[in-house]
């Protein structure tokens, strides 16, 4: 199923979008900031939003394992 990127999406349908359980989507919100809004009781998602938001998260940890291994805080042992 083909959606807009501007698409306003529920959880389930992000899920269904995204390839994706809709308890993950509901932890990604929870534990790490997925961003979302309320509409009343309603949890809705941004597409646009939600895969600039992926693409953060992937250039954050490329980020992270890039970094001089002679800064690693493990001690050598000789």
């Amino acid at each position: 199923m083909k959606t807009s990127p501007t698409a306003i999406l529920s959880e389930k349908e992000l899920a269904a979008q995204l390839g994706m359980s809709y308890w993950t989507i509901r932890d990604l919100r929870l534990r790490q900031g997925l961003p979302h809004f309320r509409c009343g009781k309603k949890v809705l998602y941004r597409l646009t939003t939600v895969l600039e938001w992926i693409e953060q998260q992937e250039y954050a940890s490329t980020q992270r394992c890039s970094a001089p291994a002679n800064d690693s805080p493990i001690r050598q042992i000789h």
